[in-house]
């Protein structure tokens, strides 16, 4: 689970078509980055008045003192450059947090405040969506101070949004929240998109709060909170918004001299791993070591090449074998490194990958790339035999 500043959660909303105030961000090397449609050039006639946020995971930055309005873009990056470097402690964090980054945004004027949500329900397992004509203010006190001003409705995830929450639920909403007709049916849309990228991000929690309805009768996001599955980025659009984890460095361990074998393998999980083990056992074969991936293993072919490079070269073995689910490491990864490899003529052993959910056409395109030297299966049993035979062709017991 990995939460995820403001200005990220924006560029993910503003991708989808959710409407926001124009905004740029100052980083502490001083440089400025457009965010959502904000002139780099600062040549703001239309702007009247901005915003200064800073950019960490702190909840409660307005009651601390921390987000100020501007008049001019002048004075706007004086009050961001000097938040940089302060320390910002609130009643909703447990240890102070270093300001990196402020947001520099538009102030929008509004009629009304929202508090739009979606989240995992623990008990159920299945979505709930929550809605409160309180918006701007902590939700967690609307609901000890007056939980009637908060409306939930349970979503089936089998169902999509559109299908399940018919006019009359979305019309429910809408009159809990004193919308007008016209009203009802922008705010019909607005929830239909923001559940769908909740619903295709796989995210923990989407908040806006406030989703502001404009004089202009338009929904503007004014702030956002994303909560992410981290096991879940791999593969979707939105994961180089919110940046995979790269802390987690692989490392090949070898097993002791005693125990030395001539296989050396790559597999995902402890679990899948020490089943392997047991059935190469059960074969009178052995490792030479291992690499247990996780899920931050490799964003990009060249790192999961690099990670096929480290087993063939710290290790003595003969052959090589992959026990892995491509729906944690995608297969266009997954062939796009071996077809580096095989360009740069690296693939020095016979190498069996065993792709747990890839296609036909992927697993033929493996073992077209050298016969003898390359295969693959989607079946576990199939790319363990294959190896068992490897092995016993070349008396390798």
């Amino acid at each position: 689970m990995k939460k995820i500043e403001e200005y990220k959660a924006k560029k993910i909303l503003n991708k989808y078509g959710i409407k926001m105030p124009g905004s740029g961000l100052l980083t502490e090397t001083g440089l400025m980055e457009n965010i959502i449609d904000f002139p780099l050039n600062f040549v703001l006639q239309d702007i009247t008045s901005l915003i200064i946020k800073p950019q960490t995971l702190t909840g409660g930055r307005g009651k601390a003192g921390f987000i100020h309005s501007a008049y001019t873009i002048e004075h706007a990056l004086k009050l961001a450059e000097k938040m940089i470097g302060q320390k910002i402690s609130t009643t909703q964090t447990d240890f102070p947090e270093t300001i990196k980054k402020v947001l520099i945004e538009e102030k929008i004027s509004f009629e009304k405040e929202l508090y739009i949500s979606f989240v995992i329900d623990r008990a159920t397992g299945k979505p709930i969506i929550s809605i409160s004509p309180e918006g701007g203010v902590d939700i967690e006190e609307i609901s000890k101070s007056n939980p009637k001003k908060i409306k939930k409705l349970e979503i089936n995830p089998l169902l999509k949004l559109g299908d399940y929450l018919e006019d009359y639920r979305i019309k429910s909403l809408a009159d809990f929240c004193g919308l007008e007709k016209s009203e009802t049916i922008k705010l019909g849309n607005l929830i239909k998109k923001l559940y769908d990228i909740f619903e295709l991000n796989q995210l923990i929690l989407l908040e806006i709060n406030p989703m502001v309805l404009t004089y202009e009768k338009e929904f503007i996001a004014l702030d956002a909170k994303i909560t992410v599955d981290e096991s879940a980025l791999t593969g979707l659009e939105i994961a180089d918004i919110v940046g995979l984890p790269r802390e987690t460095k692989q490392i090949y361990v070898p097993l002791p001299v005693s125990d030395y074998g001539n296989i050396s393998m790559i597999a995902h999980g402890a679990g899948m791993l020490m089943a392997t083990i047991d059935l190469l056992h059960y074969e009178n074969l052995k490792l030479s070591g291992f690499i247990d991936i996780d899920v931050a293993a490799s964003t990009t072919a060249e790192e999961f090449a690099e990670l096929i490079r480290v087993v063939m070269v710290d290790s003595q073995a003969d052959y090589f074998f992959a026990n892995i689910y491509t729906g944690v490491i995608a297969k266009e990864i997954i062939i796009n490194s071996l077809s580096l490899l095989n360009e740069n003529k690296e693939i020095e052993m016979p190498m069996v990958f065993r792709l747990q959910g890839c296609d036909k056409k992927t697993i033929e395109k493996i073992n077209k790339m050298q016969p003898n030297m390359l295969y693959a299966s989607d079946d576990y049993e199939t790319a363990f035999n294959k190896l068992v035979s490897l092995t016993k062709q070349q008396g390798a017991r």
